[in-house]
C-alpha cells in the first residue's frame, strides 16, 4: 500500500520535535535517565521520543516542555516553512460536503447573490454579526 504524504510529513515533524527535545535536555545538562524519571517513563522511551521513532501525545509534549520551562509551541520552531505548509494543506483538506458547497457557490454568476450568500454564511457561523440598517 503506498505511503500517504501525511504520514511522511508527520514522521519528519516527529524527528524535528525529538531533536528539539534532545537539545533542550542537553542545554539543561540533564541525562535521559534524569528527564525520564521526572516524566515517569523509561529512558528508552525518552530515547525513542528524541529519535522521533515514537510519537509524542499532546499531553506528554506539554509535560516535556514544562520540564524545561518551555512552551509547547517552541517544539515546532525548527519545522521548516515548506514542511509546515504541507501540514496545513493536509489538516485543512475539505470534506465532501465542503467541496460540494464550494462548487455550488462557484457556479453562481450573480455577484450580488454571491455577496448575500457569503454574508449569510458568515452570520450563521458567528464570524460576523448582521449589520443594522
Amino acid at each position: 500500500m503506498p505511503e500517504d504524504r501525511g504520514s511522511r510529513v508527520s514522521r519528519q515533524i516527529d524527528r524535528i520535535v525529538g531533536q528539539t527535545i534532545r537539545r533542550w535536555r542537553r542545554d539543561a545538562g540533564q541525562t535521559q535517565q534524569q528527564v525520564a524519571e521526572r516524566l515517569g517513563v523509561s529512558y528508552q522511551q525518552l530515547q525513542k521520543y528524541e529519535a522521533g521513532s515514537n510519537r509524542i501525545s499532546a499531553g506528554r509534549l506539554y509535560e516535556i516542555a514544562s520540564c524545561f520551562g518551555r512552551r509547547v509551541n517552541e517544539a515546532f520552531v525548527d519545522v521548516p516553512a515548506p514542511l509546515a505548509a504541507q501540514v496545513d494543506a493536509i489538516e485543512h483538506r475539505p470534506d465532501a460536503e465542503t467541496r460540494e458547497l464550494h462548487r455550488n457557490f462557484e457556479a453562481l454568476t450573480d455577484s450580488e447573490l454571491r455577496a448575500s450568500i457569503g454574508g449569510l454564511i458568515k452570520t450563521l457561523s458567528g464570524r460576523r454579526r448582521p449589520q443594522k440598517r
